[in-house]
């Protein structure tokens, strides 16, 4: 039909009313199928819909125009129509021949000369109603990722429930955590819900990570990568090779502190939505607001078990200075006692001559009572209850004065062994003092030998 044609709805003729002109400047697609399938008529907008000259349709079947149409739902529906005088309306999908998509509104009218279709172009109503229904996804996976940090205690668990909620919620296709110390450090532990591209998986396996996530960690920031330029993504996901995705790399940032990294492929072209990156870099910062919390908890905890373990050492040392204050007063009590001992014997000795069989057997209980003194003067200097008495030394016979305690000091598995130099080795100091100083560091070189050993002692 040309423009130049008259076109009547309700009949032919004067007293239908012509509607060339309004039909050819609506905005709304308009095309009068006949019952063959023929194009009829075909106005400005619906050659914009189509894609198509005019020449190009009129005369010709849908099924010439559009090879395969006669599967789709648009044709079955526009079918019913032509058959049953019924009105009907739908939403199409229209695929054109270079692969790209529109969507239209479509109402189908029964009219004498066959079928009149009427199209929208609702192509961007769609697309707005996709993305708020991905966001909505977005937001129920963060949604839920809040309350796993709420509920969850521990770390590996977050990172895996976390991936498979953002998943989940059919926001993402893939979401992929990591832990690293550093940005150009490896991987700690990662975890992985979603189909990943196999470049990504040896990545991981690895324990590396791609370049726009290296970047993310350093610069603390969202870096996007597209499905061109981004080498993690450059192979097809795995039973989806016409699906292409684009990538968003966050840091996992607390307090400063970068924990790691959140890695989610998004529908192409959302990457860049900043009302997506928002979401996303919410649902980052739950995570890494977490193992901070984790992190904090676990000093505090290891704070408490240090602060128990040092109010324990308190108490042994308070146990051990009153038994050394209770070892103090006896030794005391009983150092006087001997003293009175050899002052018994130093009067008996005076009164008989020394080679007196009696003299002798008073000589033999002063040197008893003397090595008890020299027992008594060390639990003393034990106790720091006695007075320092400063005298020379031979440091040989302070080892060889010890050495009976220290054997059985130091148990039957760590062998003693002295090496006494030939000259006298004297210092300027306490008897007791002296005694204590090797005693101490025997004490200190058995526990240094739990399964045994040989302690030397060397002057």
């Amino acid at each position: 039909m040309k423009k130049s044609d008259k076109f009547y709805f309700g009949g032919h003729g004067p007293p239908g009313i012509l509607f060339m002109d309004v039909l050819e400047n609506l905005l709304e697609g308009c095309q009068v199928i006949g019952p063959d399938w023929r194009y009829l008529y075909v106005n400005r907008s619906a050659l914009t819909h189509s894609r198509n000259t005019r020449e190009d349709l009129i005369g010709r079947t849908m099924m010439e125009a559009y090879p395969g149409i006669e599967q789709t739902e648009m044709f079955s529906e526009l079918s019913l129509t032509i058959t049953d005088r019924q009105p009907r309306q739908i939403e199409n999908e229209f695929t054109y021949p270079d692969g790209t998509t529109r969507w239209f509104e479509l109402r189908f009218e029964a009219v004498p000369e066959g079928a009149l279709i009427l199209s929208i172009d609702i192509t961007a109503r769609k697309k707005f109603e996709r993305k708020v229904r991905h966001l909505n996804a977005v937001l129920r996976g963060v949604r839920e990722v809040n309350q796993l940090i709420v509920r969850e205690k521990d770390r590996d668990l977050l990172i895996r429930k976390s991936c498979e909620a953002l998943v989940n919620a059919r926001g993402f296709s893939s979401v992929v955590i990591g832990l690293a110390d550093e940005p150009d450090g490896l991987l700690k532990i990662h975890s992985v819900a979603g189909i990943i591209p196999s470049s990504l998986k040896d990545l991981l396996y690895r324990c590396d990570v791609p370049e726009c996530v290296r970047s993310a960690m350093k610069t603390r920031s969202v870096v996007i990568r597209t499905d061109t330029d981004c080498r993690c993504i450059q192979d097809a996901v795995e039973g989806n090779s016409n699906e292409y995705h684009d990538e968003l790399a966050l840091p996992l940032l607390s307090d400063g502190q970068c924990y790691g990294f959140m890695l989610a492929s998004l529908p192409v072209g959302a990457g860049n939505d900043p009302e997506e990156q928002g979401l996303l870099e919410e649902a980052a910062g739950d995570v890494a607001f977490a193992l901070r919390g984790m992190e904090v908890a676990g000093k505090l905890e290891k704070s408490s078990r240090d602060l128990r373990n040092t109010e324990a050492e308190l108490r042994q040392m308070q146990k051990l200075e009153a038994i050394g204050q209770l070892a103090g007063g006896i030794a005391h009590d009983f150092n006087n006692l001997l003293m009175v001992q050899m002052g018994g014997c130093d009067l008996l000795l005076s009164r008989f001559s020394g080679d007196d069989p009696v003299a002798h057997d008073l000589e033999e209980i002063k040197a008893c009572t003397e090595r008890a003194a020299s027992l008594t003067r060390q639990l003393l200097a034990f106790s720091r209850k006695q007075t320092l008495q400063p005298e020379i030394l031979d440091l040989n016979d302070v080892v060889g004065n010890v050495e009976k305690m220290l054997r059985r000091l130091i148990g039957k598995n760590i062998e003693l062994d002295t090496k006494l130099a030939g000259d006298h080795v004297t210092v300027m100091a306490d008897p007791g003092q002296m005694e204590q100083i090797v005693l101490n560091l025997a004490i200190n070189a058995r526990d240094a030998m739990p399964d045994g050993g040989t302690l030397t002692i060397e002057t």
